[in-house]
């Protein structure tokens, strides 16, 4: 029997070809997007880093930081934020000073 193809059949099939290539395609693309943006992220968050490693000791404290923190945050990867760890090093500090507060209603 012989392979007959009618266009609609032709049509069909390299539509949906088509559409698996640039389905692909978008989600290569914004794989590579998200890499990029991630990466200008942490290059924007090692200048932050940069400019807070400047910083005096005063300076750091009435942020919150030590430059015990900001030696820390040098440390890390460069695959890792450090501006989520110092962020979370100040939530931290702040809360344990928050409880051991004395009360005010005592």
């Amino acid at each position: 029997m012989p392979l007959v193809h009618t266009t609609a059949s032709v049509t069909t099939n390299f539509q949906s070809g088509a559409e698996r290539f640039l389905d692909r395609s978008g989600k290569a693309a914004s794989a590579l997007t998200a890499r990029i943006a991630g990466l200008l992220r942490a290059i924007s968050n090692r200048r932050a880093l940069a400019r807070l490693a400047e910083m005096d000791h005063a300076q750091l404290r009435d942020i919150g930081l030590t430059p015990a923190d900001i030696y820390r945050a040098r440390g890390l990867s460069l695959t890792e934020d450090p501006t989520e760890m110092l962020a979370r090093d100040v939530a931290a500090r702040r809360s344990h000073r928050l409880l051991a507060a004395p009360s005010r209603n005592g």
